[in-house]
């Protein structure tokens, strides 16, 4: 014997649409209570020089620092950051055999214990991009001095004999106000190389 539904009735139906609406409406209101406020980002960035990774010098660390400043203002700042890469595999091989990989950390200056992921090159003289994030950590406020220094580790692996990959890159940082919605009078950002 199979069981018959019932269909609720009209009233069961009507409650539970406002039941439905009541707890979309709560869960939208504990959204925006727990929502930081922040100002619109300054975006800054930085592009480096090329970097050229052989099988004789298979390494390159690149450091920058990001800075925040602003007029006469003691605001808290924070943000995020990422680095942009393009290699390139550049063989003097036909057909060659082996792929080289490269291996990238994108770090705050203290944190040695980033493992940074690995990237395989697929062909040679491909554009292979590549890209790496890292938060700007901790709080500062503009009326010290707001610096994030980071260190970009690239780490090219099985090249072989005249084999280069040339990695060209890029910083980006993004820095906001927190819990201003507007932008301090002279809120700047800078990226460079110390």
């Amino acid at each position: 014997m199979t069981p018959t539904l019932s269909n609720p009735s009209p009233a069961s139906r009507h409650l539970r649409r406002w039941a439905a609406r009541l707890t979309l409406l709560v869960a939208c209101i504990g959204t925006v209570a727990t929502s930081k406020v922040a100002s619109p980002p300054i975006t800054a960035e930085y592009q480096g020089e090329t970097l050229r990774l052989t099988a004789a010098s298979p390494t390159a660390t690149r450091r920058v620092v990001i800075r925040a400043s602003a007029k006469d203002s003691s605001d808290t700042v924070g943000g995020d950051s990422s680095v942009e890469l393009v290699a390139h595999w550049r063989t003097t091989t036909s057909s060659p055999t082996d792929k080289p990989s490269l291996r990238v950390r994108w770090r705050h200056q203290d944190d040695d214990n980033k493992q940074g992921t690995t990237h395989v090159l697929e062909a040679p003289g491909q554009a292979s991009p590549l890209y790496d994030g890292e938060f700007l950590t901790g709080r500062c406020e503009l009326d010290e001095n707001c610096e994030w220094p980071l260190v970009l580790d690239i780490e090219a692996q099985g090249v072989a004999g005249e084999d280069v990959v040339e990695v060209d890159w890029k910083v980006i940082a993004n820095v906001e106000i927190w819990d201003k919605t507007e932008q301090p009078e002279g809120f700047q950002v800078h990226i460079s190389e110390p």
